[in-house]
């Protein structure tokens, strides 16, 4: 099992948004967040990820549009929800998230 002392945190936030620019703008402008980057991913099959990185008091989000979100998107990227933690052994916590069948 993996300890609390394998974990320092929380990386960042992963949220699917239906149009990136509006996104940007509502958590920039209504919540002070701050855009870090941005970067568009782009996928053998002519799909596209738009991916942003904001922060804000040491939390960081990541804002993804996926094919306009209203496109029919392959299953794999369809859940690109997601959060990503901080861990002192990434082989470690791995090989123990390996055995535990809720994995």
């Amino acid at each position: 099992m993996a300890k609390e002392k394998d974990f320092y945190g929380l990386h960042h936030l992963s949220i699917n948004v239906a149009d990136r620019e509006e996104a940007i703008k509502f958590y920039t402008e209504a919540l002070g967040f701050k855009l870090d980057f941005r970067f568009d991913y782009e996928y053998p099959d002519g799909g596209v990820d738009r991916n942003s990185f904001l922060t804000q008091n040491g939390t960081t989000i990541e804002l993804i549009e996926i094919n306009g979100v209203d496109d029919p998107a392959p299953a794999a990227r369809a859940t690109n929800n997601h959060f990503a933690l901080y861990v002192k052994d990434i082989e470690k916590v791995k090989t123990q998230l390996a055995k535990d069948p809720r994995c």
